[in-house]
């Protein structure tokens, strides 16, 4: 914190102090400093991640896609944390539970994709099924 004392708009300890509290199960607090951190700096996009695991972990499913669907139109990923497949898995996820179906299988269609292109063809069908139940 003394970090941000000195420099109370710097990015980089706006984040880190959402990630003690997100690795802390402090979920709100962590929401919280991952929204100042998107203030800071609107195209950071663990920012965004870690804010819309924080909302999933809160129940907060519509906050949750309301962040990641930001990241979901991106082009470019430059996640140091996340992967762009596991971005369609929390999307997909949160999806589902808020009973968008056609929206959550068109996200696991692309996660499939992705994953068949790390993969062989067979494991990744067999992921995305055991996904989809």
């Amino acid at each position: 914190m003394s970090g941000l004392k000195i420099n109370p708009a710097h990015l980089g300890c706006i984040y880190n102090v959402g990630c003690c509290h997100y690795f802390t199960g402090k979920y709100a607090n962590a929401e919280k400093w991952f929204s100042l951190a998107i203030k800071a700096d609107p195209t950071h996009l663990d920012s965004y991640i870690r804010k819309t695991v924080s909302c999933i972990k809160l129940g907060r499913y519509e906050d949750a896609i309301e962040t990641i669907v930001v990241v979901y139109k991106w082009q470019e990923w430059t996640s140091t944390s996340y992967t762009q497949e596991q971005m369609y898995f929390i999307y997909a996820l949160c999806a589902k539970i808020t009973q968008k179906f056609e929206l959550a299988f068109e996200l696991y269609e692309k996660l499939r994709e992705g994953i068949r292109l790390s993969m062989n063809r067979k494991l990744a069908n067999k992921t995305c099924s055991l996904l989809l139940l």
